[in-house]
Order: structure tokens, then sequence, then C-alpha cells
């Protein structure tokens, strides 16, 4: 589902969940009865690639680099990338909105574009290729969660169990997958059958590094990321953790799941 229409759906009950992160977060900000529930990958999982050519960061001085909208996470994660090693967006390098990662893939792939900020699993499609890895945005960034889960109000007060059992499958999940790397590809190649191994296994190991090992992420990230949000939105007020969080679900599963903790 294009990420434009995902919070209309789930603010008219046409979807219940949502893995958008950063989006549910500003959706929270902005005073949308949103809330993230749970933190699934506690890293970014933005690359940026480049033409085989191109093997720094500051080589793409003059050149263009693919987001998939502006004001996404795509972009903040091409900014940071470019500030980083001393460039600046649409000074020194341009930026382009071209939609999903798979477009942008494609348009990297064929020459159209010199660089692009790209996500697991085209990211292990590219290294195929031979594009280069430039840089992950995990090493530079540290803790900034890219995926999670995030609800509505509503169905938090309505269908508290179903939120339960949700949460439930979903760190149980996890936990299998962290502990049981080897029984969890063929699952992943019976799901994507259009990839090869290689590619499913990149993806998987690159998801085992960065996935969160219970669903939770510190409060101190939230709250940074909260104050990101309302930077952007322009929003001057504070804005409480539950405004945009709602862990109490989590911790149950967790309790549940680990009676010790």
């Amino acid at each position: 589902m294009r990420s434009g229409i995902i919070f209309p759906a789930l603010l008219s009950a046409e979807l219940d969940y949502t893995t958008l992160y950063q989006s549910a977060m500003r959706s929270a900000v902005s005073g949308l009865p949103v809330r993230v529930i749970a933190t699934l990958i506690t890293k970014q999982s933005f690359f940026l690639f480049s033409q085989r050519e191109i093997r720094r960061v500051q080589d793409l001085k003059g050149r263009r680099v693919a987001i998939s909208n502006f004001a996404s996470s795509t972009e903040a994660s091409a900014r940071a990338a470019l500030k980083h090693y001393g460039l600046e967006a649409m000074r020194d390098v341009t930026l382009i909105a071209m939609g999903d990662t798979g477009v942008r893939f494609q348009a990297l792939l064929s020459g159209a574009i010199e660089a692009a900020i790209l996500t697991p699993p085209y990211t292990a499609m590219a290294e195929h290729e031979g594009l280069n890895n430039l840089v992950w945005l995990g090493d530079l960034l540290g803790d900034v969660p890219s995926n999670g889960l995030s609800t509505t109000v509503r169905k938090l007060k309505e269908k508290p169990d179903q939120v339960y059992r949700t949460l439930r499958a979903s760190v149980r999940s996890m936990i299998y997958t962290r502990e049981h790397r080897q029984e969890a590809l063929p699952i992943l190649m019976k799901e994507f059958p259009g990839l090869d191994r290689s590619t499913l296994a990149g993806t998987l190991d690159f998801y085992l590094k960065a996935m969160s090992p219970d669903g939770t992420v510190s409060e101190s990230v939230v709250r940074e990321m909260i104050n990101d949000q309302r930077a952007l939105l322009s929003v001057k007020s504070e804005v409480p953790l539950t405004q945009v969080a709602e862990f109490g679900p989590l911790q149950r599963v967790i309790k549940e799941l680990n009676p010790s903790q």
C-alpha cells in the first residue's frame, strides 16, 4: 500500500495497523489520534547507493539523489548523509522525489539517476548488480527506529485484546527469527518466491542486526524523535509521550513472555 493513503485508511478503520514509524509519530504530533505501540527495527533501514563510478559520498557534488518524497524519512536520511560528509542538499546535491524504493532502484540501475536512498531487499539486489553502498544511515545516526507498529486511539480503546494478540504475535516472531535464523530463511523464500536465496539471506541478516530484541526502544530515543517532528511541523508547545506512544500493551506482552522482567 502506498504511504500516502495509509493514514486515511487507518483513521477510517479500513486498515488496522501500520509499520510506518516516523510518519506515525508525525501524525500524532500534529494531533491525529494515532499511537506508536511497538518498535520493530531500531536502526534506520536506509542506505545511500550510487552508480559504479561514484565511490564516495563527496563525489555526489553536482549529482542527483533519489528519495521517496519531500518531508519524508528518506529525505531526512539523504540530508543527514550529505551533511555528514560536508555537502548540503539542494545546494551541492539535488534531491529528486521518485516514489517507492523499487522505482528508485530501477532508476539507479538504468543510469537515470546517480544515487538513491534504498532499503532491503533492494540493497542486496543493488550490491549484486555492482552498485556502490556509500553509507548505511544506521552507522551515522545510531538508534533511530525506522519500523514499528502503530494504530489508532480508537483501536486501543475498543479492541484491546486484538492489539495485545497482534503485539504478542509480533514479538514472538521476532524472538523466533533471531534464535532460528536457519529456519527463518526458508520461510522467507516461500513468502517471496520472486527473490533469490542470497538476496533474502542478506536482507534477513540486516534485519537481525537492526531488530529490537522485544519491541522496545529507549524512552530517550522516542522523546528525541518527538522533538524532531515538533521542529519539522513548527509545533512550539511540548508534546507528551502519551500523545505519541502507548507502550502499556507491549509491556504486558513482555511480562508474559519473560516473567522475570
